[in-house]
């Protein structure tokens, strides 16, 4: 084989390569186009902002107190279509006061599990944000209507903010988000273990 033979060879197979790469993508469109389709609430094909509407009955930024969460005006909805519910956060005086002492709900610690093993709020358990799958199973004793309060560091961690979608996701329909976590916790001085 000639030197001109090999690059018009080399050629061939590389034109083949992008010919093949190209019905990949184009098979995988066409997938993704077919199955949004066929789902019963499709994605819209153009995003609108997501609008948030504040509970009935208050005004944007103002704490309506921990609502009942059974209720259907519970969730603020986005205006977009979207089926994922926005959460809601409550006050470390709610977290203590109304469910803590009461033994109400669930507190699930979506920290690494090394923070986790330092010290976390009393019996809470740990699913951290980004293993929910790997603990899938640890979520089998809670009921998908138990009250479940998502904690991690802070206000500024977004590890809390993670897990109480996905719990939404999966089904779960009262997840409040302790959004003072961690650290307004032992600032109170609040039981820990």
């Amino acid at each position: 084989m000639t030197g001109f033979q090999k690059i018009k060879a080399g050629r061939i197979m590389l034109q083949n390569s992008i010919v093949q790469v190209l019905l990949i993508i184009i098979a995988g469109i066409f997938i993704g186009v077919a199955s949004n389709h066929i789902r019963g609430n499709p994605l819209p094909w153009i995003a609108k902002p997501a609008v948030v509407k504040p509970i009935p009955g208050t005004a944007v930024g103002q704490d309506p107190g921990l609502v009942d969460p059974s209720s259907p005006d519970f969730f603020l909805k986005f205006e977009s279509g979207s089926t994922f519910d926005a959460y809601y956060s409550v006050s470390i005086e709610q977290v203590y006061g109304e469910i803590f002492l009461n033994k109400s709900g669930v507190f699930m610690d979506a920290r690494h599990a090394e923070k986790f093993q330092e010290a976390h709020i009393k019996g809470a358990i740990n699913i951290p944000y980004n293993e929910v799958w790997e603990n899938i199973e640890r979520l089998d004793d809670i009921a998908p209507d138990e009250l479940i309060i998502v904690y991690c560091d802070g206000a500024e961690c977004e590890a809390s903010k993670l897990l109480t979608q996905e719990l939404l996701a999966l089904g779960y329909t009262r997840v409040f988000l302790f959004d003072g976590g961690w650290l307004e916790w032992i600032d109170a001085g609040h039981p820990v273990e």
